[in-house]
Formats: C-alpha cells, sequence, structure tokens
C-alpha cells in the first residue's frame, strides 16, 4: 500500500481553497487634474519665478543704459533747459547702434511734459532716474488700486496666480521696464479718465484725458467720443486742458524749443520698423520696405505705404467710432474706452508696445462682464469675443527677439515681425464685434 502510494503520480498538496495572488496592476496614468495642481503648486511658481527674474534684467539694462532710454532722453533734455541749451538738440542719448548701423532716437516728447522732470534736473542721472522710478511705480499701484476697484474680480488661488504671470509675461510690461518710459504715469490717467466716465464724472474724466492727451497726440481718436454723449462742458475742459499744457511748455521752455520739438517730430517717421511698434504703419513699413532686421516681399515706396496705410486706418477708424455709438450705458463707456484705445494704437503711426496697458482696465471690465453674461444665461460655450481675445494672449506674451524668428523670410517677417499687431487686431475685432451686437438690441440709456 504504501509502495502504490509511493509509485503514483506526483500530486499537488496545495490546498483547493488558496488561490494564486492575482498581479498587480500597472499604474494608472496621470489625469488631466493630476497635471493641473501639479502645474499650480510648482509649474506656475516656477514660472513666475523666471518672469521676475527676466524683468529685472529688463530693469538692469535700462539703468545700465542710461541716458540712451526714453527716460533718459527727457531727462537730459530737462537738464540741458537748466543750463540754457536747446532741449532737442544732438546729445548722447540720441546715436543708437543697431547692426553697425546708427539711428538717431529723439525725444519727442513736448516741452511741457518736462515740467515733470524740471525738480530732478539738479540730481544725478542714477539719482533721478531712481526718482522717476519710485514715481512710475506709485503710479503703477495706484492705477491697478483704481482698476481692480471697478472690476471687482472674484479672485481665487487660481485666478491670483494667473494674473501675476501674465502681468510678468506682458510686453506691455517687459518693454516698459526696459525704455523707463512714462508708460505707467499714463496708465493711471487713463485709468482715471475711464473710472471717472463710467460714473458720470466726465468733467474730472476730461481733465485726466486731456493731461494724458496733450503728451501723446494719439489718444485724440477718444475725444469724439465725449462730443457724441454730448458732453459740452466736458468736451470744452479737454480741450482747454491740452490747449494750457502747451501754452504752459512755450510760457516756461521758449519758442525756439517748441519749434525745435516740431522739427523732431517729422523725422518719427524713419522708427516705424522698429519691433516695439504694434501698429498697422509697423506691420507695413516692417513687410515693405528694407529694415536692419527683417526680410520684406519687395520694397514699395513710402508714399505707397502711406497711401495703404490710410486706406486700412481711415475704415478702421470709422468702424472703431460707429461700434461704440449705440449704446449709452456704463459698460457703452467700458466698450468705446477700450475699442478707441485699442483703435488709436492700430492706427498712428508709433504705436508702441508699451501704451498696451492703457486700454487694459476697459478690456478687463468686458471680458470680465462677457464671462458673467454667459454663466447667468446658463451657457456652457466661450463666444466668439472670449475666443478673439485668448487667441490674442500668446502674442502679448512673446519676448522681443521672439520677433526675428524665421528670419529671414517675408512670410516670417508678416507674422512673427508684427505679432503684436495681429494681437491687437484680434482685441479690437472683439471689441468691434461687442459693439455691433448693439445694434440688435435697445441700449438702456442713461
Amino acid at each position: 500500500m504504501i509502495a502504490a502510494v509511493t509509485d503514483s503520480p506526483e500530486v499537488s498538496t496545495a490546498s483547493p481553497l488558496v488561490t494564486a495572488a492575482p498581479p498587480a496592476p500597472d499604474a494608472a496614468p496621470p489625469s488631466w487634474s493630476d497635471l493641473l495642481l501639479f502645474s499650480r503648486k510648482f509649474g506656475l511658481p516656477l514660472l513666475a519665478l523666471i518672469l521676475t527674474l527676466w524683468d529685472v534684467l529688463l530693469l538692469v539694462t535700462m539703468m545700465a543704459l542710461m541716458p540712451k532710454n526714453d527716460f533718459g532722453r527727457t531727462f537730459v533734455s530737462a537738464v540741458a533747459f537748466v543750463h540754457g541749451e536747446d532741449m532737442y538738440a544732438m546729445n548722447e542719448s540720441v546715436p543708437w547702434w543697431i547692426e553697425y548701423t546708427q539711428i538717431q532716437l529723439w525725444n519727442l516728447n513736448p516741452p511741457h511734459f518736462h515740467l515733470l522732470l524740471l525738480p530732478l534736473a539738479w540730481l544725478s542721472n542714477d539719482t533721478a532716474m531712481w526718482a522717476w522710478l519710485v514715481f512710475s511705480a506709485a503710479c503703477l499701484l495706484l492705477a491697478f488700486k483704481v482698476l481692480l476697484a471697478e472690476v471687482r474680480i472674484e479672485w481665487t488661488p487660481l485666478k491670483r496666480q494667473l494674473a501675476v504671470v501674465g502681468l510678468l509675461a506682458f510686453i506691455g510690461t517687459a518693454t516698459a521696464l526696459v525704455t523707463g518710459h512714462i508708460s505707467f504715469v499714463l496708465f493711471l490717467l487713463l485709468t482715471l479718465a475711464w473710472r471717472d466716465a463710467r460714473h458720470g464724472r466726465w468733467t474730472r474724466s476730461a481733465v485726466a484725458l486731456g493731461l494724458g492727451l496733450s503728451v501723446k497726440p494719439f489718444l485724440l481718436m477718444v475725444a469724439p467720443y465725449y462730443l457724441w454723449r454730448r458732453q459740452w462742458k466736458a468736451s470744452a475742459v479737454l480741450a482747454g486742458t491740452v490747449a494750457l499744457c502747451y501754452l504752459a511748455g512755450m510760457l516756461v521752455f521758449g519758442i525756439d524749443n517748441t519749434r525745435s520739438w516740431l522739427e523732431r517730430l517729422r523725422l518719427a517717421e524713419n522708427w516705424a520698423w522698429l519691433p516695439m511698434n504694434a501698429s498697422i504703419m509697423g506691420l507695413l513699413t516692417r513687410t515693405f520696405s528694407p529694415s536692419l532686421w527683417y526680410m520684406n516681399f519687395g520694397p514699395l515706396s513710402p508714399e505707397t505705404i502711406k497711401a495703404i496705410w490710410l486706406a486700412l486706418s481711415i475704415p478702421l477708424g470709422l468702424l472703431s467710432l460707429v461700434a461704440v455709438a449705440p449704446d449709452r450705458s456704463p459698460r457703452g463707456v467700458d466698450r468705446a474706452s477700450g475699442l478707441l484705445l485699442v483703435g488709436s494704437l492700430l492706427l498712428s503711426p508709433l504705436g508702441w508696445t508699451y501704451y498696451f496697458p492703457l486700454a487694459l482696465g476697459p478690456v478687463l471690465m468686458l471680458a470680465v462682464s462677457w464671462d458673467r453674461d454667459r454663466a447667468a444665461a446658463n451657457r456652457p460655450r466661450w463666444t466668439w469675443r472670449q475666443w478673439l481675445l485668448v487667441a490674442s494672449i500668446p502674442g502679448f506674451c512673446m519676448p522681443l527677439y521672439g520677433l526675428e524668428i524665421g528670419q529671414p523670410f517675408p512670410v516670417s517677417t508678416a507674422f512673427f515681425g508684427s505679432i503684436y499687431c495681429w494681437s491687437l487686431l484680434l482685441v479690437w475685432l472683439a471689441l468691434a464685434i461687442d459693439g455691433f451686437r448693439c445694434y440688435r438690441r435697445a441700449a438702456p440709456i442713461v
């Protein structure tokens, strides 16, 4: 019996109640929520740090270039006046070398602007620059305080992070820092003008706009809106503010300096090809005329380029005014301020990127209101207006060196070389579509 058992085939001694352990499942791939959480916790802070370092580098570059930056040119002019010299004569801040070619970047600010700088004229270059930076930073912070008090965004941690990253990546911020321009002062003035117009304080709004318009004449495109709204007193105050500014400039700085400034304005057309020019004229000049950085499609004469510019700009300007005409509600003021400011940059021969913040208040207010309207109507999809604004964001975040992508190639010149203009056109189109929608509904009269 034992032998029989021993000689039998091998039998498994495993219990039938015991089963083999199942193989370990593969690790699940990260979900979109996991990726978004990782980006929010680590990606956005890292990106903000990189952009902060980049903006600091731009600021240091501006300081190292002193007085060959926009503030330096105006400061040198103020110093020249104190010493009894021609404010707009050739000086150390004017010549610039680009690709072994010298260009002349003159001070184009009117004489009365230098009233701001006269108290600094007895200081050293570095001390005056630091005083200007502190003043500009104060204007920037006050402008944002006014803006955010109007828009009233419901802030979440993610929205705050995106806002900080967007501000640091914004080309308007970068170019304002690298030039030391009066962008933040103008930003405050135009934000105050928009805020006061929204609340029916048209006279105060006209004073703020007049101060900005007296320094940057391209803002004249906003003035007809005051006439359209039949704000006769505000229109008169606007004209009077501009006239008083120029009169003060002539009385303080003299007729000769005023004449010298007017002569310098005629030379500005030679700068239209520069990459920071986001206007239609800049796009045409880079695309159809020789320049130091860009390959063109074939040179056209300056007269032909100017004719094309007028043929495009006049209809665009008229469409801008017509689009803001029907709505007299507070949102109509937002639409008019945003569309006319964006249009003025497109139509100006020199629509520099550091002017982009000027329209930030009304454009942000409209973007937020569109999203609130969508949520109130329970519509899950974004509108064309919202998609156009989103499509403009990459261009507004393109650094200056990105404009040379694909060179030498004419198509790259027309697209990457003028991407700021295309982004500005997308914003203009979104605001214009919103404006023409008012013709399909009765706008409330207030």
